[in-house]
C-alpha cells in the first residue's frame, strides 16, 4: 500500500482492506479497491462521463471512485449527483 502523508510518500506491507479496519470511518472513507481518502481533503465529486467518477482532493491530487462505493461516496459526502 501506498500511503500519502503530509510530508512524504511511504511504502507499507498491509492489505488495505487491513489498514481500513484500523482507521476511524468517521475521518476516512472507501472510494475505490485501491483507494481510501480523508474525509476533510475532499473538494469535490466530478463525472468524467460513462460512469467514471474521480474525487478531487486538496492539492490537485484525483482519486478514482468505483460504481460500487458511489452511493456511499455520494452519501457520505453529502455531493448529491451533481457533479462540481
Amino acid at each position: 500500500v501506498e500511503l500519502h502523508l503530509a510530508e512524504r510518500c511511504v511504502l507499507h506491507r498491509v492489505a488495505l482492506s487491513r489498514l481500513e479496519e484500523h482507521l476511524d470511518a468517521d475521518c476516512f472513507l472507501r472510494v475505490h479497491r485501491t483507494a481510501l481518502v480523508r474525509r476533510n481533503l475532499v473538494r469535490g465529486l466530478r463525472s468524467l462521463g460513462e460512469g467514471s467518477y474521480q474525487l478531487w482532493l486538496d492539492g490537485g491530487d484525483r482519486v478514482p471512485v468505483s460504481e460500487r462505493h458511489l452511493p456511499e461516496v455520494r452519501a457520505q459526502l453529502e455531493l448529491g449527483t451533481e457533479a462540481d
